[in-house]
């Protein structure tokens, strides 16, 4: 009897202690880095997972994934308002993201604080030759000369 409660005792503090260990590792995957990700129009929230673990601001895209995944079956199905959190509406375009959690992310990648690496001011004097206009790119490090002409002759591209 004594070999049986040393036994099941064993096993709880066993249990418990690999329930802890678990929740643990699992936080330590949920802390989102600061960081500029690229996302580009139409992207699923699991390709949406896939940059932002690229650009390492998530360590476990998967984790991330699942997170979404069951956040919104839980808002679904308690009928919680879920407007600024609901993940399918994740903006576009380059994107900084701030230090935080994943509910802040997820809010983050909704309302789509732009990064200023997307955020380019060019001004063209009216009058320029696109050799002219091609310089102006090329000094502000957008592309080459030659890369500019070759997209401004091809017909293909617009």
């Amino acid at each position: 009897m004594r070999k049986k409660i040393g036994m099941m005792f064993f096993l709880m503090v066993l249990i418990a202690s690999s329930l802890y260990g678990g929740w643990k590792w699992l936080r330590s995957q949920m802390i989102v880095q600061e960081g500029d990700v690229e996302i580009y129009q139409g992207a699923s929230p699991k390709e949406v997972a896939e940059l932002l673990k690229i650009n390492h601001i998530i360590q476990n895209d998967w984790i991330f994934y699942g997170y979404i995944r069951l956040k919104s079956w839980y808002y679904e199905w308690r009928g919680l308002p879920h407007d600024e959190w609901y993940p399918i509406s994740f903006k576009y375009g380059s994107l900084h993201i701030e230090k935080g959690d994943f509910d802040s992310l997820v809010v983050q990648l909704n309302q789509g604080k732009l990064s200023s690496k997307s955020m380019i001011s060019i001004t063209i004097p009216e009058g320029k030759t696109v050799e002219e206009m091609a310089e102006i790119f090329e000094k502000k490090g957008l592309m080459t000369k030659q890369e500019f002409l070759y997209m401004a002759n091809d017909q293909h591209l617009y």
